[in-house]
């Protein structure tokens, strides 16, 4: 049982009130369990002008069927190994997939499929809360990759390959053989608990960083950070907070006559987004600072406190 890295061009258009679906390309790389490239697959859809051409023409060995949609997936059907497992990212296959199986009587079965998509986020879940995009994934994973070539299934499998064969490699190193079973069961969970990518978190806590320094700069302080620690300074204060703590509490020390720390809590409310989280701190901040220059922090106050201690 080996893989198969898979990428397709397709369209869909209503006929009547019915969703119909229509291919007009498949790439396809069929790889070994040590993912050495053992094969190749493209179907390229039949038109009237002759056939459906890709703006590129590739030389690719292999097996090449120009047909209809219909005929494509048949091949690519007997093309594929019955027990092999189909990578695709694109989580939007799913829906074709089905189509063109009911079309051609169920030629491969959806369980094949396991999206390259969900595997990296369960092996970089350690730096990451959303989904990241296929070139986001191949630069943090140091892989050129053309944008502008991102069209062509062709050059997609192509790049999958490589991509894969980089997570295969730390999945082994950590993992051993665990990992294919890992990866040919579809159970991610495991995989879920392993920092695959040290160097990766490094990466990601400096650009977090960078964006919250960023963003203390929009709400009108200079701030330095420390990993979810933001340190910032007001004319009467020292600030600090953790922005990723769910209690909203600003401690902060004066810097008048009596420097003793404080801490106030801060009504986070349902604020989500960054940017409001760290405006509600810097707010509250300001209005610390504006009561301190007209109590402890006022030169009038500290001037009456000396005298009363001399």
């Amino acid at each position: 049982m080996g893989y198969i890295v898979l990428d397709i061009v397709w369209s869909f258009g209503l006929v009547g009130r019915k969703v119909q679906y229509s291919l007009n390309e498949i790439a396809a790389i069929k790889l070994d369990d040590e993912i050495h490239s053992t094969d190749s697959f493209r179907f390229i859809k039949e038109s009237d002008d002759g056939y459906f051409k890709s703006e590129l023409h590739f030389d690719v060995e292999g097996k090449i069927t120009v047909g209809t949609d219909k005929e494509g997936w048949v091949e690519f059907g007997k093309w594929a190994g019955y027990e092999d497992v189909i990578l695709i990212w694109d989580k939007d296959i799913n829906k074709l997939i089905k189509y063109m199986n009911k079309e051609v009587g169920g030629t491969i079965s959806p369980r094949r499929f396991i999206h390259m998509e969900d595997l990296y986020v369960a092996m970089t879940s350690s730096v990451r809360d959303v989904t990241p995009k296929y070139m986001t994934a191949m630069d943090e994973m140091g892989l050129s990759y053309e944008q502008s070539m991102a069209r062509f299934p062709v050059y997609k499998t192509q790049s999958m390959v490589r991509l894969y064969r980089k997570l295969n490699i730390a999945g082994k190193k950590h993992l051993d053989t665990k990992y294919d079973q890992y990866v040919k069961s579809g159970d991610f969970t495991a995989i879920c608990v392993t920092n695959f990518f040290p160097k990766l978190d490094r990466i990601e806590s400096k650009n977090k960083t960078k964006e919250i320094r960023e963003l203390m700069k929009k709400c009108g302080v200079e701030a330095r950070v420390t990993g979810s620690v933001v340190k910032f300074e007001t004319d009467y204060a020292n600030f600090v907070f953790n922005y990723d703590s769910d209690k909203g509490k600003l401690t902060y020390t004066t810097k008048s006559f009596y420097k003793g720390l404080r801490c106030v809590n801060v009504n986070l409310g349902k604020e989500k987004d960054m940017l409001s989280i760290l405006k509600t701190y810097v707010v509250k901040a300001k209005e610390i600072d504006k009561r301190l220059a007209h109590g402890v922090g006022s030169k009038e106050v500290i001037a009456i406190l000396k005298k009363l201690c001399v």
